[in-house]
This record gives C-alpha cells, structure tokens and sequence, in this order.
C-alpha cells in the first residue's frame, strides 16, 4: 500500500527564527493519527535564521540523525562540546540522558535548512560517539544509516535502515523492500511510486509516503529528484 502524506497536511510552525515542517506530532503540533511510524518518531524539515539557535534540551532514548540541506550547523552539549556540520553532511548523534543539546546557525548570513529525524533506539546497545558522513550526490541509492555500519554508514541502535537517493530526470529505481514498512521523503522534485499491482502515486517537494508492506516499488524521476527512505524491519 502506497499512502501519500502531502507537506500542506504536515503541521507547520513559524517562530520568525525558525520555520518547521513536522511529518508527525512534535512540539505544539499533535495528531493522533500521525504521532510515529514503527521506530521513526520524528521526521523534521527545518529552517533556522542566521545566527539563530534552538534551546538546549534533553532527549528521550533516541538516535538523532540530522542531514544539512544548506549552510552550517554546530550542536552543543552541556558538557562544552561541540560538532560542526558542513553542507551535505550528514550526522548521528546518541544523546545522554544527562546532557542537554543545542542547535546552532553558525552562519551570519545564510539560513540554516536541515532534516531532521529521531529514531527510537534499542535500549540494550550503548551510545555511539557523534558519526558522520558527507554526501556525493551522484548515486542512485546512498546508504547513510544502518545497525551494523555496512557500506561506510553511520551506525544507528535500531533495525532501521536510512538512504539517500538521488535520481536525474527519467532515471528510475526500483526498491526491494521485501514486505516491510519504509517511508519516503522528498527533499527536492517530484517522483513516481509504482508498486507490483500497478498502483501509482506522486510526491512533490517536502511530500513523503508511507510505504506499507510492498515487496517492491518503482521510482521514476519525473524532475531531477533527491530524498530519504527509511526502511523499517
């Protein structure tokens, strides 16, 4: 089943600093019927003003994964660290339950426009250190997160599975996701979704889809197209 989620459906805020897009509840934005899928609990587009910050704060058992689309970011913890986050890179990070973090526009004169997505994490597996992995965007499919750190990946406390994929116009992909649950988001273009019965959808830019046990999907460019799959087991 292929089931659309369009960015106008999506809660939104504007703080002046800050402009978000939220694919489920986060922050003052609930829905009941959008509040996680599987593991994915957050799915975030966000703009943050130059020189702007997000407050420090706590974090539940998650791994953050946070790719930049534009600028640069610097997370800081309470205990004086700090990770700097260049354009087309992606980082992970285990929070500490006892150390809060804040996210920072380095830049004086560019907005910041990140993704952002927490995955629940295992409780039995230890935090990693801060990983990360700058992007090329001349693959198909990118493998950027996985449990056991295949393929270069960052290496995330979950049975999740996140790539980066980018096609040219009329380029197409077909994914293998063997009946398990995945989401689809579209960073920039629009693409086709074909499954094995035929069935077609499109997502434009900032649109996702929530791709419920397909054995195998088609994508198909119709613009020069980037996103995110998360596979879920």
């Amino acid at each position: 089943m292929i089931i659309p989620r369009i960015e106008k459906e999506c809660g939104h805020a504007d703080f002046g600093w800050l402009q978000a897009q939220y694919t489920f509840s986060f922050g003052h934005y609930f829905d009941p019927n959008f509040t996680h899928y599987g593991a994915l609990r957050v799915l975030n587009r966000e703009t943050i003003a130059p020189k702007a910050a997000c407050r420090a704060k706590t974090y539940p058992n998650i791994d953050i994964i946070n790719l930049v689309l534009q600028g640069e970011a610097e997370f800081h913890d309470s205990e004086g660290n700090r990770i700097y986050q260049s354009e087309n890179e992606c980082l992970l990070i285990s929070p500490l339950h006892n150390i809060s973090y804040s996210e920072h526009n380095i830049n004086h004169e560019k907005p910041l426009i990140q993704l952002q997505l927490w995955i629940n994490a295992c409780v039995e597996y230890f935090c990693h250190p801060p990983q990360k992995r700058k992007l090329v965007n001349n693959n198909a499919l990118t493998l950027l997160a996985s449990p056991n750190g295949s393929e270069k990946s960052l290496k995330i406390r979950q049975q999740t599975w996140i790539s980066h994929i980018y096609l040219k116009m009329e380029q197409n992909i077909t994914l293998n996701l063997k009946g398990k649950n995945s989401y689809l988001y579209s960073i920039t273009g629009i693409i086709k979704l074909e499954n094995n019965i035929h069935k077609i959808a499109y997502i434009d830019y900032s649109d996702g889809a929530f791709l419920m046990q397909e054995q195998k999907v088609k994508l198909t460019a119709q613009t020069d197209f980037r996103g995110i799959l998360i596979y879920l087991n």
